[in-house]
Order: structure tokens, then sequence, then C-alpha cells
């Protein structure tokens, strides 16, 4: 059981992570364990080329946004 003064710290923690899985934060992290499970002979990406190929495969392809 958690007492009164932790709340607003797990309140604030969890708020943090659903930013974090609103925005993609956390997305590299589970490409690399993705990586690691399914295809572990396979060579990972730095993070900066990772969010390099993502922003560029989104200007490639826009979908739905509007500019």
């Amino acid at each position: 059981m958690t007492s009164a003064a932790q709340w607003p710290f797990k309140i604030a923690r969890n708020i943090w992570w659903y930013m974090g899985e609103l925005v993609g934060d956390h997305d590299y992290e589970k490409y690399v364990a993705h990586m690691q499970a399914k295809h572990p002979g396979c060579q990972v990406v730095s993070k900066k080329q990772y969010w390099r190929d993502r922003y560029d495969a989104q200007e490639a392809n826009p979908g739905s946004r509007c500019c």
C-alpha cells in the first residue's frame, strides 16, 4: 500500500510515461527490444539513424497530416 505522500510522485510518473508514449519517446527502445527478440542476427541502427529514418519516412508519406 502506498502512502499519501507517494501519490503525487506516482501520478507524475504515470503522466510522464503517458506523454512519452504519446509522442513516441519510447519507440527506439521498443525497436531495439523487437530487433533483439525477433532478429537477433541483424544489426540495430543507432538512435540517431533510427529517428532520421523515421522522420524521412513521415516526410515521404504524410498520411492524414494536414501540412
